[in-house]
């Protein structure tokens, strides 16, 4: 499978080239439907958040990287679909709500674009909220510090996984809390990083 093979050359990249310092990697679901939500600092993140398990991620992704020449179909390769953050895109919920009712994992960068500001999330977007509340998947969340690079360390802190719950009449409402939920585990676990040391 072209996705395992990629992932395997990347794997080789990165531990010959860089520090990866995981904690909590027993926290990943070996089983069942999850959503992965990560901070994103590069185009690195989906790489590197890959060889956190041996399944198969299929990460949501903005839809002008599909518009690329041999980018875009090579993203289709590795089971990542587009979503356009313009607007609300039905067709990618209705993607996510598939990998999720197959009991596969979903890949969901909630910020919807790389952020390099290292001590504050960008706003966090609503996508990863609603498949969580419709699928009725549990969110696993995920922090990563540091610089891509050879030589450089990268941490990566993976939280307890957490369920959304619906408990307004205002779907829009459960929505935006559960974002809200979704920030505050990742920068929870960029506070266990940043008290681990170097």
């Amino acid at each position: 499978m072209l996705y395992r093979f990629i992932k395997g050359l990347f794997y080789l990249w990165i531990r010959l080239f860089m520090r990866v310092k995981v904690y909590g990697k027993e926290r990943m679901p070996k089983e069942g439907a999850y959503i992965v939500c990560a901070n994103h600092m590069s185009w690195w993140d989906p790489i590197l958040v890959a060889q956190l398990t041996p399944r198969v991620i299929h990460f949501m992704a903005k839809k002008e990287l599909f518009e690329i020449p041999i980018i875009g179909p090579a993203f289709r390769l590795v089971n990542a679909f587009p979503v356009d953050r313009g607007k609300a895109d039905i067709k990618a919920i209705r993607d996510s709500l598939d990998i999720l009712k197959k009991g596969e994992v979903l890949g969901i960068f909630p910020e919807g674009t790389r952020k390099h500001d290292p001590d504050k999330l960008a706003e966090v977007h609503g996508g990863a909220a609603l498949a969580a509340l419709r699928g009725g998947a549990p969110i696993v969340p995920i922090a990563l510090r540091g610089r891509y690079g050879i030589g450089s360390t990268i941490k990566v802190a993976i939280g307890e996984p957490f369920t959304l719950r619906p408990s307004h009449e205002r779907f829009s409402v459960d929505v935006a809390e559960g974002s809200k939920r979704i920030a505050q585990e990742i920068t929870e676990l960029w506070r266990e990083i940043d008290g681990e040391g170097a």
